[in-house]
């Protein structure tokens, strides 16, 4: 279930995926333009591709390899609730097919509109840590 609470956005309505797929968009540009990166175990980038160059394939991906099959575990094991969520994420995956290319430019353009400021705070320890501000254009 916790899995599921992580991901659970891709289930429901087409508006709320769409509002959450493009904070999570937003959250790994913003990684990506900072050199700021999730180091795997071996120190590698985890995020160091672009976003804008792969996220409609990669949304497909995440639905046919961990959504779906999430949902489909779930329904194995609460029926009527299961089906519910292994519907709405297929319906999500096919209207993303349809219409994720578009959907990815709107991200791209609205994500380049937006400016980014970064500045060092002081943490309750000390220590200065960096925090990203986001400030939609108009």
């Amino acid at each position: 279930l916790l899995q599921l609470a992580d991901i659970v956005h891709t289930m429901q309505d087409w508006d709320t995926f769409r509002m959450w797929t493009f904070r999570l968009y937003r959250e790994k540009y913003s990684a990506f333009t900072n050199n700021n990166y999730n180091k795997n175990k071996n120190g590698q980038d985890d995020d160091d591709d672009d976003p804008s160059q792969s996220w409609f394939q990669c949304q497909i991906r995440f639905f046919d390899n961990h959504v779906i099959p999430l949902a489909k575990k779930l329904e194995s094991v609460t029926g009527d609730l299961g089906t519910i969520h292994v519907r709405g994420a297929q319906r999500n995956r096919n209207r993303w097919i349809r219409m994720g290319a578009q959907e990815t430019k709107r991200m791209i353009r609205k994500t380049t509109r937006t400016t980014t400021i970064t500045t060092d705070c002081w943490s309750t320890n000390g220590m200065a840590k960096n925090i990203t501000y986001f400030s939609m254009a108009a």
